[in-house]
């Protein structure tokens, strides 16, 4: 059903940004005074932006433009020349160049493959718009909260556990958008 590949969807954005942050770290790490200059331009130290304002600006609007363009015309246009895979492999590539950060580019791009699947799965951009919502919204939270400081003092044994509790969470939200009906049309 469609209820199930929203609920999927919603477990991918909520977990997938581990895995996805954890193999761009190891492939190339953002050096530390970027990562600070993201959280300050995420949430402002004087407190100018609100979190509900940072969630609509950078959640909420990324999510349903991006999705709309890189989901909808770019995956449905290519996958009538390529392929589905093909086709969800090259829109990620364009995703992750689209964010014009080479920082940016290794998470952007995979998380733009698991959108791009999302889509072709349920056979609606709807599941896609919500995984980047969730996945965008759970960054955001994590800054607003300071909890991506704490991670870095975690152990290897507490890291390995969220990692394998997020590929789980995702393998079951894959499972629920592979197992509802898809549209003939996205």
């Amino acid at each position: 059903s469609k209820r199930k590949a929203v609920v999927g969807a919603a477990l991918i954005g909520c977990s997938a940004w581990v895995v996805v942050s954890m193999v761009s770290d190891w492939l190339l790490p953002v050096p530390k005074e970027m990562l600070e200059q993201l959280r300050r331009s995420l949430i402002p130290l004087d407190g100018s932006r609100g979190l509900l304002a940072t969630l609509f600006l950078v959640a909420v609007s990324p999510a349903i433009c991006e999705e709309s363009l890189f989901r909808g015309p770019l995956l449905r246009g290519l996958r009538a020349r390529l392929g589905g895979p093909a086709a969800a492999a090259l829109t990620a590539l364009l995703f992750g160049l689209f964010h014009l950060d080479v920082y940016r580019l290794i998470p952007s791009t995979l998380l733009g493959l698991l959108l791009g699947v999302i889509a072709l799965e349920s056979g609606s951009i709807v599941p896609s718009i919500i995984a980047h919502f969730c996945n965008n919204a759970m960054l955001i939270l994590l800054v607003h909260l300071r909890l991506d400081d704490r991670m870095e003092s975690l152990g290897h044994a507490t890291l390995a556990a969220i990692a394998v509790a997020s590929l789980l969470l995702s393998a079951v939200g894959v499972a629920l958008v592979r197992s509802g009906e898809k549209k003939s049309e996205m």
